[in-house]
């Protein structure tokens, strides 16, 4: 028989066992299934152990290293891509896609590695000239579109223009494509086709933050304050953490 004092100890030592328990229960549960960096690898990790496995069963398959490649850009693994998409154009050395993609990643990896970033895109231009179908080549349209930013970025506005328009030219129209005409035309002080291209661009997409803010610079580039406020006080409403166009708009 227990003494009631031995009772109430061994009541006690089990109400702490099953705290504990629910405890463990409680963080293995936010462990597996609230935390997929912690306790699971994400999708795109077993998509890459998946293809690593294939690849090193078949190291000759151009396609599978490829799709390996884009998992490697999903997962911010710039290096990783690179490396394969060698392997790919050392496989298929007239590969539109391979060179765009391989563009892409030397593009994510920062200004220091833009050079090479072009010379992919230049390569994907080359490989498409007399091409049947290349007025609706995706990987052109963005090759060009690309190469435009980056020109953009160095301030070489006019050679950025170039490159943006050609970008529309293929494929369907692009509001980002009109934006970046209408930045160009504006930092040539083009006030008339930097005009035409945002309201084009507002056209295709009339709740586009990005450029009302722009019209409001080009409005308020020219004195035209009560446009400017207009345009800065849409771009607000549309994107509410909008803090340039606030700046812009209290600078009035």
């Amino acid at each position: 028989m227990f003494t009631e004092q031995q009772l109430d100890k061994y009541t006690k030592i089990t109400i702490s066992l099953i705290v504990i328990i629910i405890l463990i229960s409680v963080g293995l549960y936010f462990y597996v299934y609230k935390s997929p960096s912690l306790g699971k690898r994400s999708i795109v990790d077993q998509q890459i152990e998946e293809l690593q496995k294939q690849v090193k069963k078949n190291p000759q398959d151009a396609s599978t290293r490829f799709y390996l490649a884009r998992a490697y850009l999903r997962n911010n693994q710039e290096d990783e891509a690179i490396k394969e998409l060698k392997q790919v154009l050392k496989l298929e050395k007239d590969s539109q896609q391979a060179y765009f993609v391989l563009g892409v990643a030397y593009k994510e990896k920062g200004k220091s590695s833009y050079s090479q970033a072009g010379k992919q895109f230049d390569k994907v231009i080359e490989l498409s000239k007399g091409k049947q179908f290349s007025k609706v080549n995706q990987s052109l349209k963005s090759s060009y579109y690309f190469l435009g930013e980056i020109a953009f970025e160095r301030k070489q506005h006019k050679k950025a223009l170039g490159y943006f328009q050609k970008s529309s030219e293929i494929g369907s129209k692009d509001s980002d494509a009109m934006l970046f005409i209408g930045r160009c035309y504006f930092r040539l002080k083009d006030y008339k086709n930097a005009e035409k291209n945002y309201k084009e661009a507002i056209r295709f997409v009339p709740k586009f933050a990005d450029v009302y803010y722009h019209l409001g610079k080009m409005y308020q580039a020219q004195g035209k304050t009560s446009e400017a406020k207009q345009n800065y006080n849409k771009a607000i409403k549309l994107k509410t953490n909008y803090q340039e166009a606030k700046e812009a708009l209290e600078s009035l």
